[in-house]
């Protein structure tokens, strides 16, 4: 029924997510950045493998 590639995404979607809950409950950012909203810089960490899924 679902397909590996949908699992992935919603994996990364459910990771995102979490990622950006803890930026946003003041967690610091794992890298340097000059965007603002929280769940583009979970965005970029799990992108440069900061997060892993």
């Amino acid at each position: 029924m679902w397909g590996s590639r949908s699992t992935a995404t919603f994996r990364y979607v459910l990771v995102a997510a979490r990622r950006a809950r803890q930026l946003q409950n003041g967690s610091p950012p794992g890298r340097l950045s000059r965007l603002r909203k929280a769940v583009k810089i979970a965005r970029d960490e799990i992108a440069a493998g900061k997060v892993t899924i």
